[in-house]
């Protein structure tokens, strides 16, 4: 249906509310690559139901670590990080820069491995996220030319992909990436491997900062 159209909105012009047209298109994705699909029902001056169907794992117990993960993430200490996301599918990089953007990174986007390579050697990112199948140049050939630049040899790369093929990950590894993440992205494991690999220390909801220690400087 034409709400789930990349920047759609309904409704008159004059009474629309802000927003860019996305959210419907960017969740359909994720629900697709799930095995669902969104539905909606919609009666006109009343409003819409949208729901959906998934088969998901019956879990019997959660264990303490998978509690204290619940904890709500809102930032991390220190220095803003640099991440560059390459993927062609505008909303694989949507669902990464939303998610990373209010934690304090700094996101940039490119859309296959030449426009990752320009872009990595304009703002040498931390980090880089990138898919393997992409148009002009995929993901595999822009890591073995990270790799084997003077430059950017040292740059972190997480692969990401949605083939579970063994073939797909040790092609990967050769190619020069430090970790790999399939699709769809689970939030949590990408945000664990980012604290594993940047060295980062969450901020949480609940976080209180240590006080402050003075000194006296006249004191002996």
């Amino acid at each position: 249906k034409k709400i789930f159209l990349p920047f759609e909105q309904v409704g008159n012009v004059e009474h629309r509310e802000q927003g860019t047209g996305l959210g419907l298109a960017i969740s359909q994705k994720i629900i697709n690559l799930m095995g669902s699909a969104i539905n909606v029902e919609s009666t006109y001056g009343q409003g819409s139901i949208f729901s959906i169907d998934l088969e998901l794992p019956i879990t019997t117990a959660v264990s303490q670590s998978k509690q204290a993960s619940t904890k709500t993430i809102i930032g991390c200490q220190g220095k803003a990080r640099k991440i560059l996301v390459v993927d062609d599918k505008w909303e694989n990089r949507s669902v990464i820069v939303n998610v990373l953007q209010p934690l304090g990174f700094e996101l940039w986007e490119a859309s296959n491995g030449v426009e990752g390579l320009e872009k990595a050697t304009e703002f040498n990112p931390d980090l880089i996220i990138t898919d393997l199948v992409m148009p002009v140049m995929d993901g595999l050939e822009m890591m073995r030319r990270l790799r084997s630049s003077y430059q950017l040899k040292d740059l972190l790369i997480i692969a990401s992909s949605a083939s579970v093929y063994e073939l797909d990950k040790q092609q990967s590894w050769n190619a020069g990436c430090d970790d790999f993440i399939p699709k769809p992205v689970d939030i949590a494991e990408l945000l664990e491997k980012l604290k594993q690999h940047l060295q980062l220390e969450w901020v949480y909801e609940d976080f209180i900062p240590k006080p402050e220690i003075k000194t006296d400087a006249g004191s002996k």
